[in-house]
């Protein structure tokens, strides 16, 4: 029922609790704190393992499991990462698969967190979580892996065909909530790899499946990227519509520190000029005082940097790609990379040097074009025209 999506999943694991008896507590209170945590009820889901231990070792690190997502879902990443290194001995000697899986997910949720690279690679996550027994475990941390890695150095083809690998295998069975993952990962990549109409597709799907087992976090992110997808059709006013029930729907998450940023960043960046500036504000009266993913909000800094350099406002553009570079070593590579050097394109144009601008759309052209992002590729080169025949001016 939880691979399901389906609310009642809790209430039945509650009665299979109360029949379970002593040898099966552990086992039950796992499922039913991940029943929770599917809902958004992490206090809820905190208190089905409080004080529960196990001498088996699957259920043992099934609960190190659980609690290592309370920790992350509460920011406590130190903890978090403890927990996982703990339960990383214990299913690689004694669990089972879905547990080494889980590890591999919760290790690459940390360095998204984190903005550093740890113990699994993209590439390893992929790969695990192909398999079926972790496709039905989908949570909302998962979105954040996402995220990850479509910020990495994982080429789009790569993650397509992963995604569209993952909706086909959950297709048509009882893990909905693996194919509503898989389904918008694979419209996100899509969109970023130009392929507009099989994005349209994929999100539609990703919206309906989300909306369906009520997903809201999914349903947030599937909003905002057919908001984006209307920004690249030249559709503005749609877009606008679109990220306003991104918006709300992110309010409702329990991810609401990782979703409301990248709403916003694609609000800016359907803006130009003064318009761009307004929407800038409105989301720092929006985001101030809420502790926000460094990661996930990195998209709107760089939003946000290119909006005032636009206008020829380089010293807060400069800010907030400072914020970024705050980030280390996850702002210097992949796609996140890449859109950092193109705002530094942009700065560069509005610090009045023209060859360096030239040079940083050339790099992050070339940076895209490798990762298969070919609107952006495109965009770089186009502006990098625009500046050069600024340079030259009227023949």
């Amino acid at each position: 029922m939880h691979a399901l999506g389906d609310p009642a999943a809790g209430p039945a694991y509650r009665e299979a609790l109360a029949a379970a008896g002593p040898a099966g507590a552990a086992r039950v209170r796992t499922k039913l704190a991940r029943a929770c945590l599917a809902v958004g009820a992490v206090d809820a889901a905190a208190r089905c393992v409080d004080g529960v231990d196990s001498t088996l070792p699957r259920e043992r690190a099934g609960l190190l499991l659980v609690r290592a997502l309370l920790a992350w879902h509460r920011d406590d990443l130190d903890t978090a990462e403890r927990l996982t290194v703990e339960a990383r001995a214990l299913a690689l000697t004694e669990a089972g698969s879905a547990e080494v899986s889980e590890v591999l997910s919760l290790e690459v949720m940390l360095a998204h967190a984190s903005g550093e690279r740890r113990l699994t690679s993209p590439a390893q996550w992929m790969e695990a979580y192909a398999a079926p027994s972790l496709a039905v475990l989908a949570l909302d941390p998962h979105l954040c892996v996402a995220d990850y890695l479509l910020a990495s150095d994982q080429p789009t083809a790569t993650v397509v065909a992963f995604a569209r690998r993952v909706a086909e295998a959950t297709a048509g069975t009882d893990a909905v909530r693996g194919e509503a993952f898989a389904t918008v990962l694979l419209g996100e990549a899509q969109l970023a790899a130009g392929d507009l109409d099989a994005a349209r597709d994929s999100l539609g799907r990703s919206l309906d499946l989300h909306r369906r087992i009520g997903w809201v976090a999914g349903e947030a992110i599937a909003l905002e990227q057919l908001g984006e997808l209307a920004r690249c059709g030249g559709d503005r006013a749609r877009a606008d519509r679109l990220l306003a029930e991104a918006l709300q729907a992110a309010r409702w998450s329990p991810l609401c520190s990782h979703l409301l940023s990248r709403v916003h960043a694609t609000l800016v960046r359907n803006c130009d000029g003064a318009q761009a500036l307004a929407a800038v504000a409105r989301a720092e009266r929006d985001l101030a005082d809420r502790q926000l993913c460094p990661v996930c909000s990195a998209r709107y800094q760089v939003a946000a940097a290119v909006a005032h350099a636009r206008v020829g406002a380089p010293a807060p553009a400069r800010g907030y790609l400072d914020r970024v570079d705050a980030l280390g070593s996850a702002a210097g590579r992949g796609a996140l990379g890449a859109e950092v050097t193109a705002a530094r394109a942009e700065l560069a144009l509005a610090e009045a040097d023209p060859d360096a601008a030239l040079r940083s759309f050339a790099d992050a052209a070339a940076w895209f074009t490798e990762l298969g992002r070919r609107p952006a590729a495109q965009g770089c080169r186009d502006r990098a025209a625009a500046a050069a025949g600024e340079r030259v001016g009227p023949g």
